[in-house]
């Protein structure tokens, strides 16, 4: 998340800067794409600098590259699960098989894309801060979303590599790396991110959370904290742990509470991560829409489910005018006898 203030008379000094002064003001452009795309761009020119001072930077934007990964994998399932869908309905079926079966390449490719691109980050993570896990590292406070981002990044490795038929062979123990490593932050102070990180965790790997506690209870609390302070990531991941589980009330809960989320307003100084966050559940929206209707979310339909009436929130008399019965029309002039 590093912007064009990069230039070779600075980049000694980029990485001290960063955290203290660039993140934040990325933090509150809410434009993935613009991000993800000045990451691709940068990403480059600080690694073949190799300077170790760099190394927060070159995390920050690899974190904004990995968006276009993300983006793309979206986009190429949706075209997969379009094409199953006209597939179904079509008296010509092997033309969208075949689509189908393009867009499902396109998709594991995207895949494999972004578990390199978070990877790399969880790689940087460790190289700055030490083996993730073992014990908690002394974060001053702006650091701690770096931190916590890694986190993410690791997690999303782990399945964007699993979805890649695990090409790159992730060791699956990053999943309980970032359960632990999350445990290291105050979940009340990042916007409940961290108690949605170790939840997913633990529904995502059997046994590997406290047989006392519900997974998709403090799910649905953290994201609730989050949702109150004006962040959406950890809703974002609430969502997203439900798709993957297949847990449709969850998922419909999820969609629902992030609806009412935007409609009060998110934090200002967190724009960029609550527009990836709205993307990532708008994401888990259009799953549904495409696999039912063949399209993705309706304009002004987000949050209602394929089929459902649209709720009319104005008095229709008022719009159109009263109804009133009708009357014979009267003659255009008087009829005479002749």
């Amino acid at each position: 998340m590093l912007w064009l203030t990069l230039s070779a008379c600075v980049l000694s000094r980029v990485d001290n800067s960063t955290l203290t002064q660039v993140s934040p003001e990325v933090l509150a452009i809410s434009d993935v794409g613009m991000a993800c795309a000045v990451g691709e761009t940068t990403v480059p020119l600080m690694t073949a600098m190799d300077d170790e001072k760099l190394r927060r930077s070159i995390a920050f934007s690899l974190i904004s590259a990995a968006m276009c990964s993300e983006i793309r994998v979206w986009d190429a399932e949706l075209e997969r699960r379009q094409a199953v869908y006209l597939a179904g309905i079509s008296s010509e079926p092997a033309t969208w098989s075949a689509l189908a079966t393009d867009a499902a390449a396109r998709e594991t490719r995207a895949h494999l894309e972004a578990a390199q691109r978070n990877l790399w980050v969880w790689e940087a993570l460790e190289a700055e801060y030490g083996t993730v896990g073992e014990e908690c590292p002394e974060l001053e406070e702006e650091e701690q979303v770096l931190y916590l981002m890694g986190l993410a990044s690791g997690s999303l490795a782990v399945l964007h590599d699993g979805a890649a038929d695990h090409a790159l062979d992730i060791n699956q123990g990053v999943a309980r790396q970032v359960e632990r490593g999350a445990a290291c932050l105050d979940s009340g102070a990042l916007w409940g991110v961290p108690g949605a990180l170790r939840a997913s965790v633990w529904i995502a790997v059997p046994g590997a959370g406290p047989e006392d506690v519900d997974p998709w209870v403090q799910l649905e609390a953290s994201a609730m904290l989050g949702d109150s302070q004006g962040v959406w990531l950890a809703r974002a991941l609430h969502a997203q742990a439900a798709g993957a589980a297949g847990n449709s009330e969850a998922l419909d809960a999820a969609i629902t509470a992030h609806k009412v989320a935007m409609e009060t307003g998110g934090s200002p100084e967190h724009g960029l991560l609550n527009d990836y966050s709205h993307r990532t559940i708008r994401h888990e929206s259009d799953r549904i829409w495409m696999s039912q209707t063949g399209h993705r979310t309706e304009s002004g339909r987000f949050g209602s489910q394929p089929g459902a009436e649209l709720e009319v929130d104005f008095d229709l008399d008022a719009f159109f005018g009263p109804e009133t019965p009708e009357t014979p029309a009267e003659p255009l002039m008087e009829e005479t006898s002749p």
